[in-house]
């Protein structure tokens, strides 16, 4: 039996995200959104602290995709987190 840090990457999800972020030029960051590149589920956000929860929630979206077994675009399921971000 494989130590658990050698699990194979079968218990693992890559989640490919692409951020969109607006800054002012001091580095203060104004809105965003987070894009999950395999579904294309956007989550809009403001400031440091709204970025977190979107991308927590992008991730949650994902595992619970995997926990299902659907992948790909079928997987635009709804937001399982009810979270306080947008979704488009």
């Amino acid at each position: 039996m494989p130590h658990p840090r050698e699990r194979t990457l079968t218990d693992r999800l890559p989640v490919v995200a692409v951020l969109r972020l607006v800054v002012t030029r001091g580095g203060r960051l104004l809105y965003g959104e987070a894009i999950d590149a395999e579904t294309e589920q956007t989550k809009r956000f403001s400031g440091w602290r709204g970025m977190d929860p979107a991308i927590r929630t992008l991730v949650g979206t994902a595992t619970a995709r995997l926990s299902a077994g659907v992948t790909g675009d079928s997987g635009r399921a709804a937001d399982p987190s009810g979270g306080a971000v947008e979704t488009e």
